[in-house]
């Protein structure tokens, strides 16, 4: 049996999908009622659960072998909220070595560490700590950037006509990743052994600016489309300005603007060299995303 924590994030959706497709034994992790009745479409068994309830964790351990972890408490406010996050995440292994789950895969981000300028790395470095500490068998995965959601926003202001709104100069490289790609790497680590007891930093086989981002789908639109730059300054200030309202968003923001001021490059060559994919290439997106908009599951 596999427990997915996060089955209702778009990652977790599709590890969801692949593993009932495979014809594993599944059971996702719902934080309410409401919630669970949306996951009972992937085909899998559901339970309803709290990372902050140990007695809800337990039961929804009861008979797993194997825990992917790639949940996010959206509760989360401020800097007590994120301590509470981590807590969480924290009683979550605790409960999985009670239990004596094999293996538990932690899906972190490429960068995460204890002293990383945004909280959502730090948290993740934190958790990733904690997990070596336990004893418990694990891997954790550090993946780039998504492709999907960078393409998604980029791509269908092209689709639309619209001028395309990018970050800072749009000139900066970063690592996008297709989440095909991230979810292999996710179970392969469930089961590989070569996986086993190690951090795998997985990333895309391209670094891309977001203006070559931009002229992939243009090209594939037959279209050049107005391009507005939006200042970095303007984005953290945003960022600051929604905190306290809205700390998803925040961290969006934060998140977007540290990503195109910082190095984002990543050289797959280790991983694929241990654990060899053929990687989807941004142009492959592009065409698929011109043949049917929004079929990758993102709108575009």
């Amino acid at each position: 049996m596999v427990l997915l924590a996060g089955g209702s994030g778009r990652l977790g959706e599709f590890v969801a999908r692949q593993l009932v497709s495979e014809g594993r034994q599944v059971r996702l992790l719902a934080w309410s009622p409401r919630e669970a009745a949306g996951l009972a479409r992937h085909g899998a068994e559901v339970a309803v659960g709290d990372l902050r309830d140990r007695a809800s964790l337990t039961r929804a351990l009861e008979g797993v072998q194997r825990l992917v972890v790639a949940a996010r408490d959206d509760r989360a406010r401020g800097h007590a909220g994120r301590a509470a996050e981590a807590s969480a995440h924290h009683q979550l292994i605790e409960a999985a070595c009670a239990e004596r789950v094999e293996h538990l895969v932690f899906v972190s981000c490429l960068g995460a560490e204890a002293e990383h300028p945004l909280p959502a790395f730090r948290l993740r470095g934190a958790v990733e700590g904690r997990l070596r500490d336990s004893g418990l068998g694990h891997t954790i995965v550090r993946p780039a950037a998504v492709m999907e959601p960078w393409a998604a926003w980029i791509g269908g202001q092209v689709r639309r006509g619209r001028a395309v709104t990018i970050p800072g100069l749009g000139d900066h490289p970063i690592n996008l990743m297709a989440l095909d790609d991230v979810v292999y790497y996710v179970l392969l680590a469930l089961d590989h052994p070569e996986a086993r007891q190690r951090t795998l930093e997985v990333g895309g086989p391209e670094n891309l600016t977001l203006n070559q981002v931009a002229d992939a789908f243009e090209r594939c639109a037959g279209r050049r489309a107005r391009r507005h730059y939006l200042p970095l300054g303007l984005l953290r200030a945003a960022s600051a300005c929604a905190a306290p309202v809205a700390p998803g968003w925040s961290q969006a923001l934060a998140t977007v603007a540290y990503r195109c001021s910082s190095d984002q490059r990543f050289d797959p060559a280790e991983m694929l060299g241990a654990f060899p994919r053929r990687l989807t290439r941004l142009t492959e997106l592009a065409r698929s995303w011109a043949a049917a908009p929004g079929a990758w599951g993102w709108p575009a």
